[in-house]
């Protein structure tokens, strides 16, 4: 696949084009363009040199060079891959119905990692006489897997398999061997070659639930049975989502079109019937106005001077200035136009809301912690945590003492590093320094003995010329024992060099070097694996099992300088190894490390197994919550059309009685001029009866319809609740990706936190700080490719202005709204005619009062902690008082101790709130909180004393 700045790239779709049209072609792309100014653009973004090809991970390339090279990459990839593996691969692709095919390679590659074939040519690390290992390259010529056993001792024996090799340099040296001292040559068989041969190898069709199959071709050169079994076919014939996302577009053109027909029309018969009352009206003034001039003469008239030419001038004349009038018509108002928001008046009459600055933190950690805090949050269900706000989140970093959040956080990210079965890693270390390493030094070791000897050898020659050539011009030889001499004192001065060199390495070592990292990874001769495992995170128990970890990371360059700096604190070589100095000495580190500790084990848990199957797991969840929506905007659509169908009904019906009623009043009215006979009122009487049977039929009618037309927007109030609960079960569910809401006319990128992934912080209502998770909206300015090419000229100085004290001169810096008035004025600022801010502005308005509800909670929160604050202070104030009064008149002198008092005590009691969070749902679901562990079980002396 070829990538754009690490992303997918999306053609465009194809458009709707005659059969005679004139296209632009892309052959490359298959993407054709009926207008040649959308082709040039296409091609200037194809031609700019930052596509990247996956398979080779070649970057700077156009979108055309990168399609050769993977092109070329695929096919080497293809030849180099191991030909006795494709055979079992491809019988474990056939029928998989695992959905994604990043799935289908993680699967394929850790069943295969450690599963070897007959015929494979592997690296087998052989243990010689000395002690030490070889690698040797050899080839699989048998393989033999047994079973577990279960020994006498209830002791059971895992299952293994056996391979007999045979050396590749030498056919007669076998070798058996399991598969933990084997390896498969890492250029061969990786991800990324694996991924490329499935591409190449297997197909899946676009239904839901569709299996993989392999290619015809494949399939008959290994004969692996292509009949797809019965209940993996139960879904087949059905259309597919794309066909359905087509159909659904088709259908909404066609209800489109219906309806603009029939605006269309009825604005037609409007427009006529307009027109028809406007020539009447006309006609009648007309005539109202010859029938008062019929006294006058013709010279009395006045009439336009474009008829004064002697020609006729009467009712004509009148008619003809009549119709002059009325054809006069204003000029329609200058038509708005969406367009570029820098091309608008950027200073406009509504002022812009400023944006405040967090500054409990440096601000250039902002980034960092909302990185951390969004992950957690976002994957607490993984992580069996309870969701917790962004200001608990900060304060608890501050904290200098242990709180239950902080605890609760680093166990619940430490569980998810070693499993509580054995104490293997379930994170993969960055740049994988088990195989990828020992296989690169071995590569370096044979590149060096090979040059090494080369170098030998040349050498020696050198020697042998020198000697031949010195001999005929009468030089004396040297002799053995001059030659042994200078041989030692070679050596001598060698073995000095690399003492010296030892010596400087040794000095310009680094000080992490002189830290106790090492001590606390095997504390008490327990690794800290082993400790994981145990889930000895009590007292310091999980500062000891940090230190541990971080200091096995040193090896990674980007963390080495920042783990180094962290251990030479917190396990500094002064002070003593032990669970106390571990757990006290954390408490002296600063915030910014505190933070990137956390965000490093974030790092380390994000491509796990777990969280990928809980990423499947949520979208699984919001395609079926997705396809149950569509199913109920179709029943909202089909109820909407039975309502207009019975409201056009009930128009009729009562269009009918009213013109019923206004024939009646009419016959009514010429009955009582006539004369009043017997005869006229025995017809009367027997006329008026049907007429008010069939107004009772009506009524009784339209009371059936309005009671439908009731029934069914009721149905409409229940549908569009049930599609808002799903639009909110979705916005949970979509963990996937973090959504941008827009960006202003300034680039500045808004941030809403809570919209993807994250539950509200919902409760009871006696528990504090319920309903909202972070409460702000987060804005970032704008990139650098933004600042340098689009934010030119006068721009700047324009934004610098408008932003004010809340100005935000790149991506690095970052503001926050928190006052829902704050929201209503940016409402305000915003040009729904500019590109940017209109998207924005729709994106904004459907979620504005979930945003200012959250913030509503968020204040609520912070000032009911405030004023409960202040009224406990006002209590100690007055009972001071009132014990100073009744004291001693020297109390005075105290007045800066107790000064200095109130301070401490304001500052602990911003972390009120934060000691009063638990984790309830690891409670709920695990029986204990991470910290605390399981219960331990009653001693066995107890139970001998009751039975005693």
């Amino acid at each position: 696949m070829v990538l754009f700045k690490r992303k997918a790239i999306h053609f465009a779709p194809p458009t709707y084009v005659e059969g005679d049209d004139e296209v632009w072609w892309i052959d490359a792309t298959g993407e054709y363009f009926n207008n040649y100014d959308d082709y040039l653009t296409r091609m200037d973004f194809y031609k700019q040199r930052k596509f990247i090809c996956e398979v080779t991970g070649h970057s700077c390339l156009t979108l055309f060079e990168a399609l050769k090279s993977e092109l070329h990459g695929s096919m080497e990839i293809m030849a180099a891959f191991p030909e006795n593996l494709k055979e079992p691969v491809l019988r474990r692709i056939q029928f998989s119905t695992i959905s994604r095919l990043d799935g289908l390679v993680d699967t394929l590659y850790g069943e295969f990692k450690k599963d070897f074939f007959p015929g494979e040519v592997v690296i087998a690390i052989i243990e010689t006489a000395t002690g030490a290992t070889e690698r040797v390259p050899a080839i699989i010529r048998e393989k033999a897997k047994f079973n577990s056993i279960t020994l006498d001792s209830g002791d059971v024996r895992p299952a293994t398999t056996k391979y007999r090799l045979e050396a590749v340099s030498d056919p007669n040296k076998v070798y058996v061997c399991d598969e933990t001292q084997l390896t498969r040559d890492r250029k061969n068989f990786t991800k990324v070659t694996l991924k490329t041969f499935i591409k190449y190898s297997a197909k899946k069709e676009n239904w839901t639930g569709a299996p993989w199959l392999v290619r015809p071709e494949y399939a008959e050169k290994y004969r692996i049975d292509q009949t797809v079994p019965i209940h993996l076919t139960q879904y087949r014939g059905k259309p597919s989502p794309e066909e359905m996302r087509k159909q659904r577009t088709e259908e909404r053109l066609k209800y489109k079109q219906a309806r603009e027909n029939e605006k269309n029309e009825i604005n037609m018969r409007r427009q006529k019937q307009k027109m028809e009352n406007k020539e009447k009206n006309a006609a009648d003034a007309l005539i109202r106005t010859l029938g008062g001039l019929s006294g006058l003469k013709e010279r009395d008239i006045q009439v336009p001077a474009s008829h004064q030419n002697g020609a006729g001038v009467g009712a004509k004349a009148v008619a003809t200035a009549l119709a002059s009038l009325a054809t006069e018509r204003r000029s329609p108002p200058p038509k708005l136009v969406i367009k570029e928001d820098l091309e608008h008046q950027l200073v406009g009459a509504n002022p812009k809301p400023v944006f405040h600055f967090d500054t409990l933190y440096p601000s250039d950690l902002t980034e960092v912690c909302l990185e951390v805090w969004t992950f957690i949050n976002v994957y607490k269900e993984v992580l069996v945590l309870d969701s917790f706000t962004y200001d608990d989140f900060i304060d608890a970093l501050r904290y200098d003492s242990e709180s239950d959040l902080l605890n609760e956080l680093h166990c619940a990210l430490l569980s998810q590093v070693v499993g509580t079965n054995s104490d293997s890693l379930l994170v993969v270390y960055p740049d994988d320094i088990s195989d990828d390493e020992e296989e690169e030094e071995y590569d370096e070791e044979e590149d060096e003995d090979h040059v090494k000897k080369e170098e030998e050898v040349k050498e020696e020659e050198e020697v042998k010329e020198e000697v031949k050539e010195e001999e005929p011009k009468g030089r004396t030889r040297r002799t053995s024992r001059q030659i042994k001499k200078e041989e030692t004192e070679e050596a001598e001065e060698e073995e000095a060099e690399e003492e010296q060199k030892e010596e400087e390495n040794d000095k310009s070592a680094s000080p992490g070097a002189e830290n106790k990292g090492a001590s606390y990874a095997v504390f008490k001769g327990v690794d800290w694996k082993t400790r994981l495992q145990r889930r000895n995170f009590k007292d310091g128990g999980w500062q000891v099992i940090l230190i541990g970890l971080l200091y096995n990371l040193t090896y990674y360059e980007p963390w080495e300088d920042f783990i180094n700096g962290c251990l030479d604190v917190w396990a500094a070589p002064k002070a003593p190894v032990s669970l106390v100095s571990a757990r006290d000495r954390y408490f002296d580190l600063d915030f910014a490390q505190k933070v990137k500790i956390i965000q490093i084990l974030c790092n380390l848990i994000h491509p796990t197994d777990a969280v990928r199957a809980y990423i499947e797991e949520c979208m699984t969840r919001v395609t079926e919550l997705r396809r149950d929506k569509v199913d109920k905007q179709r029943e909202y659509k089909v109820i909407s059309d039975d309502i207009r169908v019975l409201e056009n009904e009930v128009k009729r019906i009562e269009l009918e009685m009213e013109e019923q009623k206004k024939a009646e009043d009419k016959k009514t009215d010429e009955k009582t001029e006539e004369k009043e006979d017997d005869d006229d009122k025995e017809d009367k009487e027997n006329s008026e009866p049907p007429a008010k049977k069939s107004k009772t039929d009506n009524d009784e009618l339209l009371g059936t319809l309005r009671t439908k037309i009731q029934d069914r927007q009721d149905n409409l109030k229940k549908i569009i609740a049930t599609i808002n609960a799903k639009d909110e079960e979705i916005r949970f569910a979509d963990v996937n990706r973090l959504r941008l809401l827009g960006k202003d006319r300034f680039h500045n990128r808004y941030w809403w936190f809570e919209g993807n992934g994250i539950e509200d912080a919902s409760g009871s209502e006696e528990e504090e700080g319920t309903g909202f998770t972070m409460g702000r909206l987060w804005i970032q300015g704008p990139f650098e490719e933004e600042v340098k090419f689009c934010l030119t000229g006068d721009i700047p100085n324009a934004k610098r202005e408008v932003e004010g004290e809340g100005y935000l001169a790149d991506y690095t810096k970052w503001g926050y709204l928190e006052h829902p008035q704050e929201l209503g004025e940016l409402i305000k600022w915003l040009n729904q005619w500019g590109t940017r801010e209109n998207k924005l502005k729709k994106e904004l308005i459907p979620v504005l009062k979930k945003i200012k509800a959250s913030m509503v909670s968020r204040l609520e929160d912070l000032g009911r902690d405030g004023e409960l604050r202040k009224e406990d202070k006002k209590e100690k104030k007055g009972e001071d008082q009132n014990g100073a009064s009744n004291g001693d008149k020297d109390s005075g002198e105290d007045k800066e101790t107790e000064d200095k008092k109130e301070d401490d005590d304001e500052e602990a009691d911003e972390f009120d709130r934060v000691c009063s969070w638990s984790n309830g749902y690891a409670v709920s679901k695990l029986g204990h909180s991470h910290y605390e562990g399981p219960a331990k079980k009653p001693a066995r002396k107890d139970t001998k004393k009751k039975k005693r």
